[in-house]
């Protein structure tokens, strides 16, 4: 077996474990029972369900203009929709349960087979990023098997959610970056380009990152102006008109229809990270069991009372999520109907996120020490993250030794996931599928760099 894979070469390798990783996506996916959406899925397929029908981006057939605010970010719902086109069986589902109901769950099923697709497509993504970066066989078996064998990202594939894709976008724009950066040409920064665009309207915590990441590339192009002209901008230029025109867009119809540039999630986000700042050093503690995947609920009922463990639970009353996702957003939108009596919840919501923040800077100590817990509890997305995270670490040290710019691009798409939603949400591990990517690639990168290293030194030293 080994023989026969050092004789195949490098792109049809990367063909053969594309093709493997699908195949093992959508075999997942066809194990898993097929599920009515509910929660996140709802909004998804409400928004598809209008695509499909009268081709308006929507919440419900009657029109943008029957909403309230923005809805969630539309590649996905326009996926789903663009599915349907060729799915008679998600078509039908569409059309006929509005809200979905058991009886219409099975039309629902394809989309856990385009999750599978969808992880499939990101490991050859990343494959193909690996390759930008001079991986080779061994790094491509490496980083290949981390994704293909990391069981735990795929225990959400049934679900209507929007991760699979994501996960899929920053592979791809993690390859195009990379390969920008070693080629260096106008349509190579714009692919790049297009790829973040996408990526941004899939999740939009990563519209922040493209912004200063085109930053970041406009100061350096200003800096070797002198030595390369006008080429040096041509990063920044390719970066930022992408961006601008895609969404640019986006945010300019949200704000021509509704007032706003987004809807109200970024309040609700915000104050269910905020409300962790609260915790006592006692649930702080509790929070490194409990956020332990596997034996860490019950460690955590074993090894402290239960009045140090009980806001961890989801559904307690007085627990952080619902403090954070309904007690604590209210009681602000009260405050500020006393207020504003007049306003529409579009102009609420803005000042709510502007209260939040605000209580976060009134009270940063306390923010800053649940930050490292924060992150901990997003990396159990990772079946492997006791090996990857320490390479990744190791990996990025190395890449910003060397200034090596092709290998920094790949990797920070996977730090700003694992900060951002650290800082800004409860960082669930789903989250975390945005930096599996960066997770992989350090793994196959390191493994690669020991085994040449190891080569090097002669036997008898």
């Amino acid at each position: 077996m080994i023989k026969a894979l050092a004789s195949v070469s490098l792109p049809r390798l990367r063909l053969l474990l594309t093709l493997l990783a699908i195949a093992v996506g959508l075999s997942i996916a066809a194990s898993q029972p097929s599920t009515v959406p509910q929660a996140d899925s709802l909004d998804y397929m409400g928004y598809a369900r209008s695509l499909y029908l009268t081709g308006s981006y929507s919440s419900t057939p009657a029109g943008p203009e029957a909403d309230a605010q923005p809805g969630r970010e539309p590649l996905y719902p326009a996926l789903a929709a663009l599915t349907a086109r060729v799915v008679p069986s998600l078509a039908s589902s569409l059309t006929s349960c509005s809200p979905p109901a058991e009886g219409c769950h099975k039309g629902f099923k394809v989309l856990a087979y385009l999750n599978g697709l969808l992880l499939g497509l990101a490991t050859g993504f990343t494959l193909l990023a690996l390759a930008e970066l001079g991986g080779g066989r061994l790094a491509h078996l490496v980083t290949a098997a981390y994704l293909i064998l990391n069981l735990h990202i795929t225990k959400d594939m049934r679900y209507a959610i929007s991760d699979f894709l994501a996960m899929a976008c920053v592979a791809l724009a993690v390859w195009l970056l990379a390969r920008a950066c070693r080629k260096g040409t106008a349509a190579g920064w714009i692919a790049a380009g297009l790829a973040l665009a996408a990526l941004a309207l899939t999740k939009a915590s990563f519209l922040p990152f493209a912004a200063l990441l085109t930053v970041w590339f406009g100061l350096r192009g200003l800096w070797n102006l002198r030595q390369r002209g006008l080429k040096a901008l041509v990063p920044m230029l390719a970066l930022g008109s992408m961006l601008l025109a895609i969404n640019g867009g986006w945010m300019a119809r949200n704000l021509m229809l509704f007032g706003v540039t987004s809807d109200n999630r970024g309040a609700i986000v915000l104050s269910t990270r905020e409300v962790f700042d609260h915790m006592t050093p006692q649930e702080h503690l509790a929070a490194w069991v409990w956020w332990t995947r596997g034996p860490g609920n019950g460690l955590a009922k074993k090894w402290f009372p239960p009045e140090v463990w009980k806001r961890h639970e989801w559904y307690e009353e007085n627990g952080f999520f619902l403090q954070g996702q309904v007690a604590r957003h209210e009681q602000r939108l009260a405050e500020i109907q006393a207020q504003h009596p007049d306003w529409t919840s579009s102009k609420k919501f803005p000042l709510e996120t502007k209260m939040v923040i605000g209580e976060i800077l009134s009270d940063i100590p306390d923010y800053l020490a649940t930050m490292p817990v924060m992150i901990y509890r997003g990396l159990w997305c990772d079946e492997f993250m006791v090996i990857g995270f320490p390479l990744l670490i190791l990996i990025s040290i190395r890449a910003l030794r060397r200034r090596d710019g092709a290998e920094l691009a790949a990797l920070v798409p996977g730090w700003w996931s694992l900060l951002f939603y650290a800082a800004v949400s409860l960082n669930i591990p789903r989250y975390q599928m945005t930096a599996m990517t960066a997770l992989a690639l350090a793994t196959g990168l390191y493994v690669q760099s020991r085994v040449e290293r190891k080569r090097l030194i002669p036997a008898n030293t």
